[in-house]
């Protein structure tokens, strides 16, 4: 005689595509333990048995087998470990956001940024643009390097820096430098090899941060930075002293 247990999720190690029913009573007949391989939630009975009689209503369900299982499991692992890397990154993103709005934003504003600005930290100037959407004043930190005439900058490996969309909108462009501000036109690099040049120039420039992307900007070739910068819009900005 098969015992009798409580509601519960039982996985068997042999299940035929017509064994799992969902059960409403609060009793049923289950197989014995030597054949079970583990147990969850209330409400769905698992039962090796073809014929087996329940005494409840039952309502078939499709198979999912043990690999299915481990699988969503695994899924929902990697899930989280993303939810919690993306959390992360917002906290980065917000704590940045405050950093730059109520440090260096305001002290390039009062003519100290040669004091933000350092071998250690970088070469940093505050990039002042317009939004595109709002028509505001917009002050965004970045790192730069001064190549002949031209003052360049970069916006990273994705497209969606609001600085650098306000400029694709909104040429006309105001840098703060730790020795003054200068007013500009900004444009973007067409030229791979003189983006590419730019960003070389930008990360040895950069401090601490010169190997952000994995790679050594003063002994990298050419061809090698070349591609692992493909996708990182350089932008040029011409300037004119104010």
């Amino acid at each position: 005689m098969q015992p009798i247990l409580p509601i519960q999720v039982v996985f068997y190690k042999s299940i035929p595509s017509d064994s799992i029913t969902l059960c409403s009573d609060r009793t049923f007949n289950t197989q014995p333990r030597s054949n079970r391989i583990g147990s969850y939630s209330p409400g769905l009975l698992i039962d090796a048995s073809k014929d087996a009689s329940l005494p409840c209503s039952l309502l078939k369900m499709e198979l999912m087998s043990f690999d299915m299982l481990f699988s969503l499991s695994t899924t929902y692992i990697n899930f989280a470990v993303e939810c919690q890397v993306c959390m992360l990154k917002s906290i980065q993103r917000a704590l940045f956001r405050i950093f730059n709005s109520y440090i260096i934003v305001p002290a390039f504003q009062r003519n100290l940024g040669k004091y933000i600005s350092n071998p250690i930290i970088g070469n940093i100037m505050v990039i002042k643009t317009i939004g595109r959407k709002t028509g505001k004043t917009r002050y965004t930190p970045v790192y730069h390097a001064l190549i002949g005439e031209s003052i360049y900058c970069y916006q990273g490996k994705h497209l969606k820096g609001q600085w650098y969309l306000n400029v694709l909108a909104n040429p006309d462009v105001e840098v703060l430098l730790p020795s003054g501000t200068l007013k500009g036109i900004a444009e973007e690099v067409s030229d791979p090899k003189e983006a590419a040049y730019a960003i070389r120039q930008i990360l040895k420039n950069s401090g601490v941060w010169a190997f952000l992307y994995g790679f050594n900007p003063f002994t990298i070739e050419d061809a090698v930075l070349e591609k692992k910068v493909q996708k990182m819009p350089v932008i040029r900005i011409k300037t004119a002293i104010k």
